[in-house]
């Protein structure tokens, strides 16, 4: 370890006459100071971009992994997903989207449970999912049916449940 040295320098002294009596008043400043204290408005549209920006960073903090899965009728493709809190369901859907025609069958590995997003309807939830499982899209009726969505979510009531 080396131990360094520093110098002092000498600033320049003022040299003139001293000022004697009342300090006069300063003039008053009709714009504001720039600094700590002082807030710049964003234009609107970097407005509206801050705010995008803050609202994704919310949702990815408060949303669950999302996946698409592909037709595997074999289930060699499967996707796991966890449902914790404050998730306390799962929504399947068909795509592309909207993609109200044929059925599309997802099932749970773990729980050896086949869910059904109906013909009419383009998505459905699963209520009371298992908190940790593994799903794949293995069924379909309707061959223009790709994917099917998957995500944890929190459940808003009156969506079509999953047959």
């Amino acid at each position: 370890m080396t131990l360094q040295t520093m110098t002092l320098q000498a600033l320049p002294m003022q040299t003139g006459p001293i000022q004697t009596g009342p300090i006069p008043a300063q003039p008053a400043r009709t714009e504001p100071h720039p600094g700590a204290n002082h807030r710049r408005h964003l234009p609107p549209s970097r407005a509206r971009l801050a705010v995008a920006i803050a609202a994704a960073a919310l949702a990815a903090c408060t949303t669950s992994a999302t996946a698409q899965m592909a037709f595997s009728p074999a289930c060699t493709a499967f996707t796991a997903l966890a449902v914790a809190l404050p998730q306390n369901a799962i929504v399947l859907s068909k795509h592309p989207v909207p993609h109200p025609a044929g059925d599309a069958t997802v099932f749970s590995i773990n729980g050896l449970n086949n869910y059904v997003v109906p013909a009419g309807s383009n998505s459905c939830v699963i209520a009371a999912p298992d908190a940790n499982d593994v799903y794949c899209f293995q069924a379909r009726n309707d061959p223009t049916i790709t994917h099917v969505g998957i995500a944890a979510i929190v459940n808003p009531g009156g969506l079509t449940a999953c047959q």
